[in-house]
């Protein structure tokens, strides 16, 4: 089947990155070419500045899954097995290897070795093959091009709302839940708690509403990110409490969970007793009822 190409990093998988995936579905329909997203494993700014590594806001598992969620067909490819192609390499191979008729991409897209390629060389290495390219536009929000570098740094000041509104969907971390001291449990607010990953872009310490996804189900839940700082913890974790659901159903659960960040509801505080905890927790919880009850209202 011959193909279309959207080409790009694509971490986050945000606006301007959809705007890319429908260029490419329309060209698609409009010659009878299949629409295929092609990307990384690894970012490549992070192979060409080990020293100075870009955090991730998708791990590839999570950036597969969004872009699938907008064109089914996607290729990862490691970035060092194509760095040391010239931009006409890595043109001819993946028109060779993918059937390509056509090419999509950013206004900043470079490809090659030593970022040779530009989207204005695309165009020319189109036109001589007699392929359709087009390069998409910045898509903005106000005056400000959205990208994931200004993604990143919404997420990392705890501005989830605003970082949300810019993406397909919205911030998550996914983990394997850990055992912790069990503390939650003893003062009436079991938790879900599972390790931060240092390659993933993170929000700061605090309190968030959340949606924590289980085996195909979604519960509401409050989220802690921090060092649960009224007990003494040293070791900061993601600490989810789900509402409305019973203590007994969390006890054996080790298994993976998704745990999406809606808003911030407060900085993480230490309490001077656990009584003092377990109400603001409550009002916590209320916070997040609230939330989305509102939601569903609208």
């Amino acid at each position: 089947m011959k193909t279309v190409i959207a080409l790009g990093n694509f971490d986050g998988v945000h606006l301007g990155h959809k705007a890319l995936f429908d260029k490419a579905k329309e060209i698609a329909f409009e010659n009878g070419l299949s629409p295929l997203v092609f990307t990384f494993n690894d970012n490549p700014a992070n192979f060409l500045t080990p020293y100075h590594p870009v955090r991730q806001i998708t791990p590839k598992m999570e950036k597969k899954r969004r872009i699938q969620n907008n064109v089914r067909n996607v290729y990862f490819m490691n970035f060092a097995d194509c760095v040391d192609m010239s931009a006409r390499e890595f043109f001819l191979f993946l028109v060779n290897k993918f059937n390509a008729r056509a090419f999509v991409c950013g206004f900043n897209f470079s490809f090659g070795k030593g970022r040779e390629g530009t989207p204005e060389m695309l165009k020319s290495l189109c036109d001589e093959f007699n392929f359709r390219c087009e390069i998409v536009g910045g898509v903005t929000d106000g005056d400000i091009v959205i990208s994931s570098t200004n993604i990143r740094r919404l997420i990392s000041m705890g501005r989830v709302v605003k970082a949300n509104s810019l993406l397909t969907e919205p911030y998550s971390v996914t983990a394997k839940s850990v055992s912790g001291k069990k503390v939650g449990r003893k003062i009436g607010y079991p938790t879900i708690n599972q390790r931060i990953d240092d390659s993933k872009v993170r929000l700061p310490r605090g309190v968030y509403i959340t949606r924590t996804e289980i085996k195909g189900k979604s519960y509401r839940s409050v989220t802690n990110i921090g060092f649960c700082p009224t007990f003494g913890d040293r070791e900061e974790r993601i600490e989810t409490h789900i509402i409305d659901r019973k203590t007994k159903e969390l006890k054996s659960f080790n298994g993976f969970a998704r745990v999406v960040f809606y808003d911030r509801i407060r900085d993480e505080i230490a309490f001077s007793s656990k009584e003092e905890l377990k109400a603001q927790i409550a009002k916590d919880i209320s916070a997040c009822r609230e939330y989305f009850a509102s939601k569903k209202a609208k």
